[in-house]
């Protein structure tokens, strides 16, 4: 049953697009994305780094080099204007990117290491480490929720739990969007690390389209905000699959539940694409 699990999971990879996406682990070129990250609650943005309740963001995100102790990539985030042209980096000084409002994580190759806020133009705004954790927190479960099933399959060490194997209808609101309420996914349980589902493990339930492999609904158990936080994130239904980054999800829906329609926030997804790694950056 476990060999079931695995191979379900390495499945999954494939559609998501697991070859290039280890292609783009190299650290050769640096993932670009502009994305609209809406809240519908503006106390609940107000525990992240996020400007506005409906932020455009513009996402560089590099993965970490080969030599390093942990796999967390450099993540670093711009606020974007509504139809600002999305402005080219530089390299180390002449950046031009570094003289507007910016966060981001660094986890590698820094001399001060970990995440951080820099407003150029609040300096007594910029936030450090563990000042600054609102940020980290923010933007690696941003990136979780964006690459969801290739983070998944290309660990090694996962544990794929087959007991959750089992065909089952779609969730609550969802039914009618699906097309049918007769429509069947295939479930898996997934827990990162190799760790056997405990209280101190994140815990992942996707629910996957039998056919095309893709994931439509996640429950989660996300252990690094306020201890612990539980929720679903809800994917496309005519989502791309096969590619990286193309196959991205367009929209992700984060709500309470996966009986719950309201959510809590949607990322919307406008342009991903791969460009050159600009070093000093």
């Amino acid at each position: 049953m476990r060999v079931r699990g695995t191979a379900a999971l390495e499945a999954i990879g494939a559609a998501h697009g697991l070859r290039e996406y280890r292609r783009w682990q190299s650290g050769r070129e640096t993932l670009e994305i502009v994305l609209i990250d809406d809240w519908a609650s503006g106390f609940l943005r107000g525990f992240t780094p996020l400007p506005e309740d409906r932020t455009r963001l513009l996402l560089h995100i590099t993965a970490a080099p080969q030599t390093a102790s942990s796999p967390a990539p450099t993540i670093l985030a711009y606020p974007l204007g509504s139809g600002e042209t999305v402005p080219l980096p530089g390299a180390g000084d002449s950046d031009p990117l570094k003289a507007r409002l910016h966060f981001g994580i660094r986890p590698h190759g820094d001399a001060a290491p970990g995440a951080f806020y820099a407003d150029p133009a609040r300096p007594d705004d910029n936030r450090r480490g563990a000042d600054a954790d609102d940020v980290r927190v923010y933007l690696e479960s941003l990136w979780l929720y964006l690459s969801l099933a290739l983070q998944l399959a290309a660990d090694p060490a996962a544990r794929t739990d087959s007991y959750a194997l089992a065909a089952a209808s779609a969730p609550g609101p969802e039914k009618q969007s699906a097309g049918s309420s007769e429509q069947k996914f295939e479930r898996l349980l997934v827990t990162p690390g190799g760790s056997a589902p405990a209280e101190t493990r994140d815990q992942f339930l996707l629910w996957y389209d039998s056919g095309s492999r893709l994931i439509r609904f996640v429950e989660f158990t996300y252990r690094d905000v306020f201890s612990f936080y539980q929720g679903a994130l809800v994917y496309p239904a005519d989502a791309n699959s096969g590619s990286f980054p193309a196959g991205l999800p367009a929209r992700v829906s984060v709500t309470d539940g996966v009986e719950e329609s309201e959510a809590v926030h949607t990322l919307i997804l406008e342009s991903a694409r791969l460009i050159r790694t600009t070093s000093g950056r």
